[in-house]
């Protein structure tokens, strides 16, 4: 379903996206990350909006990767998000520390490709709604998110 595995265990289900995450691994490959074996978070200062331009690739190719990463994000890997929200701000003025930031969340994606979102048996159907917003400033755009959780796991 939409390149979501499942795998039925006893008392929990496990979504993953193996498969499409190793796709989209190798179709991008010829972006080559010269950051190292870092962390995902320690290189937000990747994000920032920078003047250099990128000629090398293309700004669809970019806008491929993060719109592939973002389908991710919202169906098996909410870890992410933040990470691709902040790429996705940069789809118009493309530099190339914002294509190595991409392809450094593709690499941590793929190097965690069979982790997912694990659905538990629930004891209760509880359902719980979070809201949050952020007004950054008037240099920044507003956000909100909201987070659905039923019987203590996420649904949206």
């Amino acid at each position: 379903m939409l390149g979501i595995e499942i795998k039925w265990e006893k008392d929990f289900v496990v979504l993953t996206q193996t498969h499409l995450i190793e796709s989209t691994y190798h179709s991008h490959s010829t972006i080559h990350s010269k950051l190292g074996k870092t962390s995902l978070l320690s290189n937000l200062e990747l994000f920032k909006h920078t003047k250099e331009p990128n000629d090398e690739y293309p700004k669809t190719v970019y806008q491929a990767l993060v719109g592939s990463l973002l389908f991710r994000a919202r169906m098996t890997r909410p870890e992410i998000v933040i990470h691709v929200n902040l790429l996705g701000r940069m789809t118009e003025n493309l530099s190339a520390a914002n294509l190595l930031a991409a392809r450094k969340v593709l690499e941590y994606l793929y190097s965690s490709r069979q982790e997912g979102i694990i659905l538990k048996k629930p004891s209760n159907l509880a359902l719980e709604v979070y809201a949050d917003a952020s007004y950054d400033g008037p240099e920044s755009r507003s956000q909100t998110g909201v987070m659905t959780i039923l019987g203590r796991q996420p649904i949206g």
